[in-house]
This record gives structure tokens, sequence and C-alpha cells, in this order.
């Protein structure tokens, strides 16, 4: 099993490998960030669930409790 990269990790090496972004570009990068985030928050909640359609919804609803959209 390979190791997944975590939403922060991939974000630094993003903006480390790209300096000269500008403010639109960088704000996609930021965006696009926490919903790898959000997921991955709801996927570690669900690893010990039997996933179905009802706990994704309690995941998902837990997280915008918790951090909002």
């Amino acid at each position: 099993m390979s190791k997944q990269q975590t939403a922060v990790d991939w974000l630094i090496d993003t903006m480390a490998n790209s300096a000269s972004m500008n403010q639109p570009e960088i704000d996609k990068v930021f965006e696009q960030a926490k919903q790898m985030e959000r997921q991955q928050i709801i996927d570690a909640w669900l690893d010990g669930l039997q996933k179905n359609e009802l706990q994704t919804q309690i995941a998902k609803k837990y997280y915008e409790r918790i951090y909002g959209e």
C-alpha cells in the first residue's frame, strides 16, 4: 500500500514548484488543497465504518459542522 500525500504536503510541493503564480492561481491551488483535506477527513472518518450512502452523508455533515463548507 502506497502512502497517500496529505493536502498540506501537496500544497507545499505545489507552491514550492510554482513560485511565479499570480493571485488567482494561488487562490485556485488553496481551494483545491482545502477540498483535498475535506475529502481526506471524510475518508479517514469512514475508514472504521462500513461505507454506505448514509455513513457518507453523516461524515459530510460532520465535516461541515466542524469545518464549514
